[in-house]
């Protein structure tokens, strides 16, 4: 039998407490990060997400549990001992220094030969598409261009584990989105491991191959975006990933009852509630053939481009509908029949 490779980076049970509160930032956190991997930690302001990324890096020791990387028990060695490097939200270039001279740094603080740190630095230049800036300085840069002078500074030093804290976080949003593509090329070209901190769903579903989703200083799912977009494991996760409709109903034997209609959901046993994703809300108009759907009435229709969103209620719920622009528009007041099919209703724990 064949033996899982060892993870680059492993978190067992972290927990950080801040004396003086009777709560913890972040509590029994597992985590394990592949071999060249996106991995993004998602949550909102507060949930210990930034905690975590700085328990790894060395810059907070936890107060219980373990951090190893590539194998390797991390103790209480600083941040400066660990193979990682950290990108943050303010990038922290030396004006004084040229474009070569910042992401050289690291290097020659450890003493590494001159032919080398050129040609290291020709390597990450070569990597973020920079080549020939080394003679620039910070204030000569463009802020897309600064980024990615800060992301080869970080990876200069060949580290296990990149971190990056929200680095794009203070860019327009066009800015945002050139990066993000930067940082998924980067990323796939390199070969390095990223984790990544970011409270946008989209930029983490658009970059990451695994999310874990943070709540309370707790990791509440971790999967791909596809994996936590259809298949939450909570009502959090469902409201937080994307757009849901939930259902507080009682599920017993692979049914929820909505009014007088009895509907089938997906497997996974009982629960108290389910979550339907609006585009997977099927309308039809009530007609005395129908039957198969929910009888609701359309509240409200929001046009948004290529899509219609409708607000319904009735049955005791109340629900969205996001439907093609180019479908037959409904009104405000039509009896319709809503219907899903039974796998895109997830069944919710309590």
């Amino acid at each position: 039998m064949e033996t899982p490779p060892v993870p680059v980076a492993e978190l067992v049970d972290i927990s950080k407490s801040y004396p003086g509160t009777d709560r913890s930032a972040v509590r029994n956190v597992h985590l394990e990060l592949r071999e060249g991997e996106f991995f993004s930690l998602l949550g909102p302001s507060g949930c210990g997400k930034s905690t975590t990324l700085r328990i790894v890096a060395g810059l907070e020791w936890q107060t219980a549990g373990t951090v190893r990387i590539k194998g390797e028990n991390m103790g209480r060695r600083p941040a400066n001992r660990r193979p990682t490097n950290m990108v943050f939200q303010h990038l922290g270039l030396f004006p004084h220094l040229d474009v070569a001279r910042n992401i050289d740094f690291g290097l020659r603080l450890r003493r590494v030969a001159k032919d080398r740190r050129a040609a290291e630095v020709d390597r990450v230049l070569d990597l973020v598409h920079l080549q020939g800036f080394q003679r620039r300085y910070p204030d000569q840069l463009s802020g897309g261009q600064q980024q990615r002078v800060a992301i080869a500074r970080a990876l200069v030093n060949r580290p296990a584990v990149l971190l990056l804290d929200e680095p794009l976080a203070a860019l327009d949003l066009n800015l945002r989105q050139q990066m993000q593509d930067v940082l998924r090329e980067v990323q796939r070209t390199s070969g390095t491991t990223f984790l990544f901190v970011t409270h946008d769903q989209t930029e983490a579903m658009t970059l990451s191959d695994r999310i874990g989703v943070m709540r309370d200083g707790e990791l509440c799912q971790v999967g791909s975006a596809e994996t936590l977009y259809r298949r939450p494991a909570s009502r959090f996760v469902a409201r937080f990933i994307g757009d849901a409709n939930v259902l507080d109903v009682d599920v017993r034997d692979g049914h929820a009852r909505l009014g007088d209609t009895a509907v089938r959901v997906a497997t996974g046993g009982d629960g108290t509630a389910v979550s339907i994703r609006p585009e997977d809300v099927q309308l039809d108009p009530a007609t005395d053939a129908a039957g198969k759907g929910v009888a609701l009435q359309v509240t409200g229709a929001t046009y948004l481009g290529a899509t219609v969103r409708y607000e319904l209620s009735g049955a005791g719920v109340t629900l969205r509908s996001v439907q093609p622009a180019s479908a037959a528009r409904l009104p405000v007041g039509a009896q319709v029949e809503a219907h899903w099919r039974p796998d895109d209703a997830v069944v919710l724990p309590a």
